[in-house]
């Protein structure tokens, strides 16, 4: 039996993705429009305000999951190693 409060409102739905359209083509004739007016050291800043504000979002590892990243890391690193002197030993190449 189908849940009717999660159906979709399509006319909303519409509706919304119009106004977003029309929001991003005036972003997009500002940013036309002021491309002038922004110095490298602006575009920087922003570059690094929105690297700071990605960070703070971003998963962060649990201090066991970090050491379980390095120990794979390790893990996987040694058997290259194996690999490339067991290779080395036959003559072989890659």
């Amino acid at each position: 039996m189908p849940n009717d409060d999660k159906k979709l409102d399509k006319e909303l739905y519409r509706y919304m993705r119009e106004k977003y359209r029309e929001w991003n083509l005036a972003e997009q004739r500002d940013r036309y429009l002021t491309a002038h007016e922004r110095t490298p050291e602006k575009s920087w800043q922003e570059y690094q305000s929105l690297w700071a504000f990605c960070m703070k979002l971003s998963y962060q590892p649990s201090e066991r999951q970090e050491k379980q990243i390095m120990a794979d890391w390790a893990r996987y690193y040694e058997r290259v190693q194996l690999f490339e002197a067991w290779r080395r030993q036959r003559g072989q190449t890659a």
